[in-house]
């Protein structure tokens, strides 16, 4: 006769073979699911982005190599990714925007973009577009699937671009008097004026309108990583 330990301990046996062969079936199922897409597929570049891969695809891939949503173009030699609000944004955060790339790393599933308005060479550019951090929902591309940790704080942060009428003295804003100056050092032509105008400043992290002065409007704001803030 065998006794209720005895029972027990072949149940308990069972059940973890039992977990062992489910797990074992999901990771050849998620295996199989990436080899597929990665089956005759070749890295692809474009000017300094030279691994181009699953999930990422430039355009002229193969239907099967990567995937539609994470589609870069290749334009004057530079990468360019477009992002697009996601169908359940809000009227105040749909939009439409190109990006250059500036890097891809897999190994922590981050993606680099940069704004074609801003010029390395003139400090005072300004991004053509305004896109704070909570402009992506759970729901859009960058937030699932590939991409495990929701985009914000954690990764990035806002800066918000202040023109005043009159001089600022507060913590946390930042004169911007030194872009002036480098460029009107600058050899690089430009035939656009510098956006910069009056007394300008800039502000890290999520601002509240309370905050602003009085003579003061903002200009736009944008998202940054926290790497440049931290000098590398």
């Amino acid at each position: 006769m065998v006794s209720g330990g005895k029972r027990r301990r072949v149940f308990l046996l069972v059940i973890q073979k039992i977990l062992l062969l489910i797990v074992l079936c999901l990771t050849s199922r998620c295996c199989k699911a990436q080899h597929k897409h990665d089956q005759h597929c070749n890295t692809s570049s474009c000017g300094n982005i030279r691994d181009i891969r699953y999930p990422f695809r430039l355009e002229g891939d193969p239907q099967h190599c990567g995937l539609r949503d994470y589609q870069l173009a290749c334009n004057n030699n530079r990468a360019i990714l477009q992002l697009k609000s996601p169908p359940d944004a809000g009227y105040d955060y749909k939009f439409n925007y190109s990006y250059y790339v500036e890097a891809i790393t897999y190994d922590n599933f981050s993606i680099r973009l940069v704004d074609p308005g801003l010029d390395k060479d003139n400090c005072s550019s300004l991004s053509l577009h305004s896109l704070p951090y909570n402009s992506f929902s759970r729901n859009s591309i960058f937030t699932r699937r590939f991409f495990p940790s929701f985009i914000g704080s954690y990764n990035n942060y806002d800066v918000v671009f202040i023109s005043c009428q009159n001089p600022v003295n507060r913590s946390g804003y930042v004169d911007t008097g030194f872009c002036d100056k480098r460029n009107t050092t600058s050899t690089s032509n430009t035939t656009s004026p510098s956006p910069l105008q009056n007394h300008n400043y800039f502000v890290l992290g999520e601002m509240d309108f309370s905050e602003l002065e009085d003579s003061c409007n903002i200009g736009s704001s944008v998202l940054a990583s926290k790497m440049l803030y931290h000098g590398s």
